[in-house]
């Protein structure tokens, strides 16, 4: 070996040497950091668990979206269509007890009114009472009664006042 080797030799040691510490210390700071990540995507996971549950929303969209649709061919009188979607709406059980289901209810009741299937209009219009009409009550006892009119049985009628 050379002197210049040599030289070189040692200042690659004496560079090694001085480094070594930094070189500690990085890997303490990646080990640090991965500790961190490891906790954050532990609490990531809590609140998503807690606060976001993926079925339920993925649920509540569906039912909105096919309540809409619903809702599009009512306005634009496609009664078949309309009477369709929401007959797949009250079906679904996972609606039960919920808005959704009353409204569901009333626009396949009226659908169906607007059909001329009197018989099936006035059988949802009845659950829609049964369930709970809240603020489509006066809409139902009003098509109950044309009902009512148009069949000649006025059977139960009496009891909606």
């Amino acid at each position: 070996m050379t002197h210049f080797s040599s030289r070189i030799a040692a200042a690659c040691i004496a560079a090694l040497v001085v480094s070594a510490p930094h070189v500690v210390r990085a890997d303490e700071r990646v080990d640090q950091i991965s500790e961190d990540v490891k906790s954050l995507s532990k609490d990531i996971q809590t609140l998503e668990a807690r606060y976001i549950n993926p079925d339920l929303l993925e649920s509540r969209y569906e039912v909105e979206s096919r309540l809409n649709d619903g809702r599009v061919f009512y306005v634009l009188k496609d009664w078949y269509r309309a009477s369709v979607i929401f007959l797949d709406l009250v079906t679904n059980k996972k609606i039960r007890g919920t808005p959704a289901q009353r409204d569901a209810l009333f626009y396949l009741a009226d659908s169906l009114f607007m059909q001329g299937n009197i018989i099936g209009s006035r059988r949802r219009f009845n659950d829609l009472l049964a369930v709970g009409a809240a603020g489509y009550y006066q809409d139902a006892v009003k098509r109950l009664i044309e009902i009512a009119s148009l069949t000649g049985d006025f059977t139960n009628v009496e009891n909606l006042y």
